[in-house]
């Protein structure tokens, strides 16, 4: 027969069950490590060999290795626990790809290198410090929170790993070729054309610039209401298609001689049957060649900036795919025990690498 017990309805718990939230497997986080630095040097190499050869190939594997990089690091935010052994990581994620420019290790090289390299590591770093300070003020792993509050400088320390190396790439050791050049431009014009084409339907920056002139031209009249006089003195505005076929091609052919001339004046003789996309590139590289060596050197930051923010922009809109990528992988490694949800204590929970 059990004694009977004082009822008190106000126990007091004398001790909980904590499980310290440390470090425990060196070779799993080993792991996540290697996987980071491997998607790390995948991107900087596929991006440089895109950047000197443009190529379907090169361009996914830069995007590709570039967001499995990004999904890990959120990962390994929740996993490692130790803040010297993650900046450790991500310092070697950092240093790891630069051996792809060993052969230009020099005098010249490695100062751009070196500042690449701390800025990288400080905005990585940040985001980093940002995504801890969540997790361990969190009750639940928020992955969704701490991926909105380290993708921003996580992003922008990798992107801006990338533009410097572009910037040594085309302008320090100068492998910026016309061939390159002609392929860049056509890549941006081909872009523009859906915009371009809401004015102009029709015109493609790959035709001949004569053919551009007269589409240009068409399109212009084709728009344009035209004064038509009838029988008793009275008038009519009319449309362009609407006129008789010999009379629009007096008006196109006149229309078409005052472009030509108006082209001439502004551009010079230049060969009308090249394609747009040609003429425009050897304008700015005339452009260029006549500016002075410290307007180019400003001319080529600025370039870089732009590319920066072209590719952040493009980034910013990839933020739930990257966020979606890593949670997968965090639900797969405790799915498959790779991980595990521990208790510290018995209102917070949080993934460990047993």
């Amino acid at each position: 027969m059990e004694p009977n017990l004082p009822h008190n309805p106000n126990l007091e718990i004398i001790s909980e069950r904590r499980e310290p939230e440390t470090d425990r497997s060196a070779w799993k986080m080993l792991l996540l490590g290697l996987l980071g630095v491997a998607a790390s040097a995948a991107a900087v190499s596929g991006f440089m060999n895109f950047s000197a050869s443009p190529s379907p190939p090169y361009f996914w594997t830069f995007v590709v290795a570039t967001l499995l990089f990004w999904a890990l690091k959120l990962v390994q935010i929740f996993f490692v626990k130790g803040s010297w052994k993650l900046f450790s990581i991500t310092l070697c994620e950092i240093l790891v790809p630069l051996a792809v420019f060993r052969t230009h290790f020099d005098s010249v090289t490695l100062p751009y290198l070196l500042v690449a390299a701390i800025l990288a590591f400080l905005f990585i770093g940040t985001a980093i410090r940002r995504g801890r300070n969540t997790v361990e003020n969190s009750i639940e792993p928020q992955f969704f929170s701490v991926s909105k509050n380290v993708l921003p400088k996580l992003t922008s320390g990798f992107l801006i790993f990338i533009s410097l190396l572009l910037y040594l790439n085309y302008f320090v050791w100068g492998n910026f070729t016309d061939t390159l050049g002609r392929a860049m431009l056509q890549s941006v014009t081909s872009t523009a054309e859906p915009v371009v084409h809401l004015w102009i339907p029709n015109v493609s920056f790959g035709m001949s610039v004569q053919t551009f002139i007269d589409t240009l031209v068409r399109g212009e009249l084709e728009r344009t209401n035209f004064t038509v006089a009838e029988t008793g003195g009275h008038t009519q505005q009319i449309g362009f298609r609407e006129l008789p076929p010999k009379q629009q091609e007096l008006y196109f052919s006149q229309a078409k001689q005052q472009a030509n001339a108006a082209f001439v004046a502004q551009f010079g003789d230049v060969n009308r049957n090249e394609s747009v996309n040609t003429l425009l590139y050897d304008l700015g590289k005339e452009y260029i060649g006549k500016m002075g060596t410290a307007a180019s050197g400003i001319l080529s930051v600025a370039a870089i900036v732009l590319f920066f923010l072209s590719i952040k922009g493009v980034a910013v809109l990839l933020y739930w795919l990257i966020g979606l990528l890593g949670f997968i992988f965090f639900k797969l490694c405790l799915v498959t025990g790779f991980a595990v949800m521990s208790v510290e204590t018995r209102t917070r929970r949080f993934p460990i690498l047993p």
